[in-house]
């Protein structure tokens, strides 16, 4: 009996001095990174209007962290998984989702999406999506939209976002 406790002591201690060194090693999964992104109205868009008000949606702002980075090779991205808040007609929202960076950390595609469950009509989109309305690359134009809206591809914005490595 007495072998037993001591093999389970020296396994206890084992196993933690193993996650220690796995917590305070470097590990990409670590890494982190800060994004801002500025999302403007296309001039000829269908102006988005928000659910229950009078307010047309012109200029959103997103900021937020950056963790959880995943290399995918063979398509040259890094993705990311994002959380943070977007500002928009005087409403803030806590929103997360995937962030697709190329080598040189610009941003390629994205989907953004209300932080909550369940979701509500008011509840903010923001996606890089193709014509059939299914996420996509797109380096300069992202949709935003309301949960459930239907006309997703209706109300194109121009983008630009700011990536900040923490190490």
């Amino acid at each position: 009996m007495r072998d037993l406790a001591r093999y389970a002591i020296v396994a206890a201690v084992g196993t933690s001095a193993f996650f220690v060194s796995q917590y305070l090693s470097p590990a990409s999964s670590r890494e982190t990174a800060d994004i801002n992104c500025i999302f403007d109205a296309e001039d000829d868009a269908i102006p988005l209007n928000v659910p229950n008000s009078r307010n047309i949606v012109k200029k959103v702002e997103f900021s937020g962290e950056m963790t959880g980075r995943y290399t995918d090779k063979e398509a040259g991205v890094d993705l990311w998984h994002a959380d943070g808040e977007v500002r928009f007609e005087g409403v803030s929202q806590r929103m997360s989702g995937a962030i697709f960076l190329t080598t040189t950390d610009e941003v390629s595609g994205l989907m953004l999406y209300r932080d909550r469950y369940p979701h509500q009509a008011v509840d903010l989109w923001i996606s890089t999506l193709n014509e059939n309305r299914i996420l996509d690359w797109d380096k300069a134009r992202a949709y935003v939209y309301f949960e459930g809206a239907d006309a997703k591809l209706d109300h194109p914005f121009v983008y630009r976002c700011n990536v900040t490595k923490s190490r």
